[in-house]
């Protein structure tokens, strides 16, 4: 899948990235069920606008590993998107059935996160 990937990263591309982080940043947090989970990992994408807002501001290509990187990173923001929406919109209940679940979700994106940064 990574070899089908273009080479260059489009200015379309790094918007949609900062629009994703801005999105995820300012996410409605969920009640009780993992509120820190979710405050945390939305605390490390929203500090990572400042880096995408230049990087889209600046207009000069960028190596390959870092293009392979950045669509890493917009995988791992649109997962814990979806990962925050489903905290905010279930039910406590059900949330509290698969705390372990959810938790590990959240654990996991955070690792892929840190070591994609």
């Amino acid at each position: 899948m990574m070899a089908q990937m273009s080479p260059s990263l489009s200015l379309s591309q790094v918007k949609d990235l900062v629009n994703l982080a801005r999105q995820v940043a300012i996410c409605k947090r969920s009640g009780v069920c993992q509120k820190r989970n979710g405050a945390n990992i939305s605390r490390s994408i929203k500090l990572l606008s400042p880096l995408l807002e230049e990087i889209r501001d600046v207009h000069h290509p960028l190596p390959p590993s870092a293009v392979e990187a950045f669509h890493k990173l917009h995988h791992i923001m649109h997962s814990t998107k979806l990962l925050l929406d489903e905290c905010r919109e279930g039910s406590c209940f059900c949330l509290l059935m698969k705390i372990a679940a959810v938790s590990e979700k959240f654990y996991n994106l955070n690792k892929k996160l840190v070591s994609n940064t």
